[in-house]
């Protein structure tokens, strides 16, 4: 198991205060990490909820005290008048910066310009830099997604998905993996929260993928169910029902506390979307099952109509899971059989639309 993301939650009234201990986090992070026996993957800093007009002093301040930082987010009102173009020169010049947008119909359309204008201006990679929250902002450690609330928070996420699967393996309930993994971890951001003075703490018990540490893996091994065959769905099922009742059982939890299936993240997920066993309707549909979003679904060429209409039928499905969930989309110019370049994330396979 790994601390997939150690995330400071910060609201910007906050962020003056904050710059004056940043530059000593990595320090105390790192002998905390030792002390408590956890790989910490990624340091991260997202804010609250921001105006546009707030954009361009924010992002010059968090570029200033984010040194110890791998990434900052910063999630963002919109509305038609939001200039996408500055929005989209920010992202190509500022390689921390993530950014999401949140809200209904309206933003989504917003949301659908600057994937177009990312597609036109900046390499495919800036893609994996935004994201849609459908219903509203989420408090979670993911990015692009996160977004601080009130009050600062030190939260983390986790990568934790071979350790599941080797509980499972020895005949260990998957509740009782989840929340041994949790204790430890909580554990370990109570004691920094501590050192750092902060008020709150929270985790995100999501269950994500990284490349080989396959979800894919633990779905089959869980439901005795090979992923895409009758039964799937009720494995994604029963899988998030007990993310559901540990979470309950854990007044820290935050966030989706929900599997997810980021494609390209996944090095199982893209090699059944290269076979073609896995289109990006197929993921839509697992996402109707309670995962945390439509994530990271490379995308074949398509034109603006076509791109309308398949990003409203995946504004559709999430809806009326009736709690915030994430879009992120890579609009390719290729069709299915080629590869996309993603930068420091690697390549991934382009998708069958259906």
């Amino acid at each position: 198991m790994r601390v997939r993301s150690l995330t400071f939650l910060i609201p910007s009234k906050f962020l003056k205060d904050f710059s004056a201990i940043s530059g000593f986090v990595w320090d105390v992070v790192g002998e905390a990490s030792k002390s408590f026996g956890l790989d910490v993957w990624t340091l991260r800093l997202a804010v609250d909820p921001q105006s546009f007009r707030n954009l361009p002093e924010l992002v010059e301040f968090l570029d200033d005290v984010s040194e110890p930082f791998n990434y900052y987010a910063i999630p963002l009102m919109c509305n038609s008048s939001l200039n996408v173009d500055y929005v989209v020169d920010l992202l190509g010049g500022f390689d921390k910066l993530f950014i999401s947008l949140y809200g209904g119909l309206d933003q989504l359309r917003v949301f659908r310009d600057l994937l177009i204008t990312i597609r036109r201006k900046l390499p495919l990679e800036a893609f994996v830099k935004v994201s849609f929250s459908v219903g509203g902002n989420i408090i979670t450690p993911y990015f692009p997604s996160a977004s601080a609330g009130i009050s600062p928070m030190l939260s983390a996420s986790l990568l934790y998905v071979k350790t599941l699967i080797e509980g499972l393996n020895n005949g260990v309930p998957i509740l009782n993996t989840i929340l041994d993994c949790v204790k430890r971890v909580k554990g370990f951001i109570t004691y920094l929260a501590e050192c750092f003075k902060f008020p709150l703490v929270g985790l995100d018990l999501s269950i994500s993928p990284w490349m080989d540490e396959s979800v894919v893996d633990l779905l089959e091994v869980f439901g005795n169910v090979r992923f895409g065959d009758v039964g799937t769905l009720k494995s994604i099922y029963d899988v998030n029902g007990v993310l559901k009742h540990a979470a309950s059982m854990e007044p820290s939890s935050i966030g989706f506390n929900e599997l997810m299936l980021p494609y390209a993240e996944d090095s199982k997920l893209m090699q059944l979307g290269f076979e073609g066993k896995l289109s990006a309707y197929d993921l839509l549909r697992y996402s109707s099952i309670c995962v945390a979003g439509f994530d990271m679904a490379v995308l074949p060429r398509m034109d603006y109509d076509l791109l309308t209409r398949f990003l409203l039928d995946v504004y559709s499905t999430l809806s009326v899971k009736g709690k915030p969930n994430g879009i992120r989309v890579v609009l390719s110019d290729g069709d299915y059989g080629d590869v996309a370049d993603l930068g420091f994330l690697g390549k991934a396979p382009v998708m069958k639309l259906i």
